[in-house]
């Protein structure tokens, strides 16, 4: 059985990046011993940034308790993640950035990663129109990812050119997001 962790950047519940992360999963529960745990970043109610303390390196975990806390501990302990990220003024999503800068803890003081490697991820960036943004956030998650130790399995960039809720009746994106999701 994998683990499985769904993370929701976006603040709109059945938008595109959200329908195409459900098609992920969706995909990824097709392989019935699997075990999906979602996160919806948005619902966050206590959540700080990294503090740039330090302690992490020493503890080998963040040491702040918060809303963020789990998700940190669910990531370290998945074999595979499934991040939706939608470009909001040419950047990821404010939500998720919390999130991505508390990973901080999942590196040593050389930087490099104390989790698990050969974790698998499959990236989501949705925009409304500026290709260029969504094209270097993509750009600049696959590296992250891959310094991390995450094998990307995938990655879907889906613009809806100011058409919201259009991923919903997209077979063609439904259809990539399940057939990413197997790869997990």
């Amino acid at each position: 059985m994998r683990k499985i962790v769904g993370i929701y950047a976006s603040p709109r519940k059945d938008g595109n990046s959200s329908v195409i992360c459900d098609a992920v999963l969706d995909g990824a529960m097709g392989l019935s011993t699997n075990m999906i745990e979602t996160f919806h970043l948005n619902k966050l109610n206590a959540t700080r940034g990294c503090q740039n303390c330090g302690r992490c390196k020493d503890m080998g975990r963040c040491i702040l308790m918060d809303d963020i806390s789990p998700i940190l501990e669910s990531i370290r302990e998945a074999d595979s993640l499934v991040v939706s990220i939608p470009v909001f003024f040419g950047h990821a999503a404010a939500q998720y950035r919390i999130l991505e800068d508390r990973m901080y803890s999942f590196l040593d003081r050389d930087l490099i990663p104390n989790i698990s490697s050969g974790k698998k991820v499959a990236i989501i960036v949705t925009y409304d129109g500026d290709d260029e943004s969504a094209a270097s956030l993509m750009n600049d998650l696959s590296g992250f990812y891959r310094h991390l130790g995450f094998e990307i399995v995938g990655s879907i960039l889906y613009c809806c050119y100011g058409r919201k809720d259009t991923a919903a009746s997209d077979d063609e994106v439904l259809f990539l997001g399940r057939s990413v999701g197997h790869k997990l």
